[in-house]
């Protein structure tokens, strides 16, 4: 049996009940796995068997503070291949049911980029908060310029800006850099005073980011094999980031020019980015449950 790493959590449903479907959950950018235990949770309690995991470079995956928000060489295609890994795992541990993979902001980028290579290994494709626009070039000398006279490990605040900047621009009145989260101040209150949320990333953390988003928007690398699969891409109403449907029909546009057929999108009203912790959260965790059960009814 393939061992679950460290960095990884199985959840699974009480013994007595039965397993009816699988699911990953991929967390975003300058997170990590345990702001989803709540989702998670609510999946299980209704016969879901969901795994998580630190992201490289997030939460318990990080062995030195200097590597928080470092990813390595090949980033973006290492943390394809991990996901796999947990893949792999959660459909020995719960075989024969649909699995489905559920990404969040940078999370739903790994799983777009998982799903053009591995879309045969999916019931389902849920992709939340995902940022509808591509990488500026900017943002990409930027990246050059720092890598070239400052090294991979250097933080860069004005590629912090370029990103998060206009985000945290939007809600600045109520007090947070995190409000654009959430309307719920307890949501930026934990957040804020995570050390493993809301951190500068290194230079080479910021190129696997923009590398992830290039890639999820590209013409190439689909393999094209499973056309009938689910795919909902989800966000909040007043996600700044995500949340209108020109971004999401900018999104399912991508899927349905290579010929899915099962795209839909759909609007959570008033939730900001964070749709899965905080007040008004279970209007997102009945969409994505009733979602789940359509899939594992088919």
């Amino acid at each position: 049996m393939l061992n679950l790493p460290d960095h990884a959590k199985l959840y699974l449903p009480h013994k007595l009940q039965p397993v009816i479907g699988a699911v990953q959950l991929i967390h975003g950018m300058g997170e990590h796995q345990g702001r989803y235990v709540d989702i998670a949770e609510y999946l299980t309690e209704n016969g879901y068997a969901v795994i998580t995991s630190d992201l490289r470079g997030h939460g318990v995956n990080v062995k030195r503070e200097a590597d928080l928000g470092y990813v390595g060489d090949n980033g973006a295609s290492n943390i394809v291949s991990d996901c796999h890994d947990m893949t792999k795992i959660i459909c020995e541990r719960c075989p024969n049911v649909p699995y489905v993979m559920i990404g969040h902001g940078m999370g739903a980028l790994v799983a777009m980029a998982y799903f053009k290579k591995y879309d045969y290994f999916l019931n389902g494709l849920i992709l939340s908060g995902m940022p509808a626009d591509k990488s500026r070039m900017s943002d990409r000398l930027n990246v050059r310029m720092n890598l070239a006279s400052k090294g991979e490990y250097y933080r860069s605040h004005s590629l912090y800006s370029s990103i998060y900047g206009s985000y945290a621009n939007s809600f600045a009145k109520e007090g947070s850099k995190a409000a654009w989260l959430s309307a719920d101040p307890e949501v930026w209150e934990a957040y804020d005073s995570d050390p493993r949320c809301g951190f500068v990333y290194t230079i080479n953390g910021y190129k696997t980011y923009l590398d992830l988003l290039d890639n999820s928007y590209s013409r190439g690398s689909w393999i094209l094999k499973n056309m009938h699969v689910p795919i909902r891409i989800i966000a909040g109403s007043r996600d700044v980031c995500a949340g209108n449907k020109h971004k999401l029909s900018r999104i399912a546009s991508h899927f349905r020019a290579h010929e899915y057929d099962n795209v839909e999108t759909q609007l959570i009203h008033g939730l900001r980015h964070d749709i899965y912790n905080g007040e008004g959260c279970e209007k997102a965790y009945d969409y994505i449950l009733n979602e789940l059960d359509k899939i594992s009814q088919e």
